[in-house]
């Protein structure tokens, strides 16, 4: 568990910051925050929270780093630059955003998945947090814009394509899910990712999504902009992945 200080507090503050930032830590550990059986630590550090987050989750091999939802929710646009987002598009550890107080382990999951290796590992993550959950896989096209004369044999071409996709990504899907004992199925949706995703995430538990490598440069684009979208609006927890 850690809580970040800033670094321009005065050495005295600062003291009495860390003392009871640790106490409270501590305290909360002691409270049952944490399962009697689990490795527990509470660690109070100084710097950049986001830099802080990062460093220490690779100092400590971490499996998964768990954050809270921005206070903000409901404007996409105010959730960019905020730790959390800073975080998802830096972080090589899978990153699990907190909204809801859990009430059990995960039983729903819903992943927006494409076969890519972003949405593999995603997949992965969530299996090793939740290995009997009920996991549905969404894949979602937009419709393509044609005239009238046209959208007929477009439509027969989507058609035949799906049927080609959808056992190619349950076999992804499958194997990426090797381990888990959990139920598997899945969608083919025609419609906006995002509203397809976003309106089902009111009955799922975990939403599951894999983002691009496009680098580490300081954008949003290099989680993209599905991601970004959800992340902001999804009304159940998020666990986002890089390749």
């Amino acid at each position: 568990m850690l809580h970040v200080m800033k670094p321009e507090l005065p050495d005295d503050l600062a003291q009495l910051w860390r003392k009871g930032a640790q106490a409270y830590l501590d305290k909360r550990l002691g409270d049952g925050a944490a399962s009697d059986s689990a490795d527990v630590e509470g660690v109070v550090v100084t710097g950049d929270a986001f830099g802080a987050i990062i460093g220490e989750a690779v100092r400590r091999r971490a499996g998964l780093i768990v954050i809270g939802a921005p206070a903000s929710r409901g404007y996409t646009d105010m959730f960019v630059g905020t730790t959390s987002e800073r975080v998802f598009r830096f972080s090589n550890t899978p990153v699990l955003m907190v909204r809801r107080e859990a009430a059990g382990p995960y039983r729903s999951i819903l992943s927006a998945f494409d076969g890519s290796e972003g949405s593999v590992r995603a997949l992965k993550a969530a299996m090793a947090i939740a290995p009997k959950a009920e996991f549905r896989i969404v894949h979602a096209w937009r419709p393509p814009q044609t005239s009238v004369g046209d959208a007929e044999t477009a439509r027969s071409a989507i058609e035949r394509e799906n049927e080609n996709l959808k056992p190619l990504i349950h076999k992804a899907a499958t194997d990426a899910l090797s381990s888990s004992e959990g139920s598997l199925a899945v969608d083919m949706i025609e419609d906006n990712p995002f509203v397809a995703l976003r309106n089902q995430t009111g009955s799922a538990d975990l939403l599951v999504l894999g983002t691009h490598s496009k680098g580490r440069l300081a954008t949003t684009l290099s989680i993209g902009s599905l991601a970004r979208h959800l992340l902001a609006e999804a009304a159940c927890d998020v666990l986002v992945s890089r390749p």
